[in-house]
């Protein structure tokens, strides 16, 4: 989700929409993630355990369609997107942990990845904006390409450990 928090200043300082744009955007991008919650139970029971990367490629591919274009179409088609990719993500981590852990330890896990979860929404804007600064970059898109390269990494580790495991 990391750089849709960023999605209103990309929209409005650079390509110079009105404000209305982006709200429409976020909110396309939730009810996108209602929808994966919706269909959830049936992206696992088709894709199994390469629900996870192919929900990570879905937060790949939304990232980048914000940086290759000043185009509105793209834009909704990111959202939504990354707001599915955020849903199936959460969901598939709560589900793989009921389905691989022990009773006694799912109270546990599913408490670090609330935290993590939170942690990362608290450190996200940060990371996002003070990296370009110190280095320079470009602060629109930079923080979408960074989003990009992280999820791209996330969704192949994911499928090397998650492709073969039943």
């Amino acid at each position: 989700m990391g750089a849709t928090i960023k999605i209103p200043t990309l929209l409005a300082e650079k390509y110079h929409y009105q404000p209305d744009v982006a709200r429409n955007l976020l909110t396309i991008l939730a009810l996108s993630g209602i929808l994966s919650g919706v269909i959830f139970g049936i992206l696992v029971k088709r894709f199994k355990n390469l629900t996870l990367p192919i929900m990570l490629s879905f937060m790949t591919v939304g990232s980048i369609l914000f940086t290759l274009t000043n185009n509105i179409v793209i834009f909704y088609v990111a959202a939504i997107f990354i707001g599915i990719s955020f849903v199936g993500t959460m969901s598939f981590n709560f589900f793989y942990i009921s389905k691989e852990l022990e009773n006694k330890f799912i109270n546990f896990a599913t408490s670090v990845i609330l935290v993590g979860g939170n942690i990362g929404v608290i450190l996200t804007p940060v990371v996002l904006t003070k990296i370009p600064e110190a280095l320079n970059l470009e602060k629109y898109t930079t923080p979408f390409f960074i989003t990009t390269a992280l999820m791209l990494v996330s969704t192949l580790v994911s499928y090397t450990v998650l492709r073969n495991k039943k």
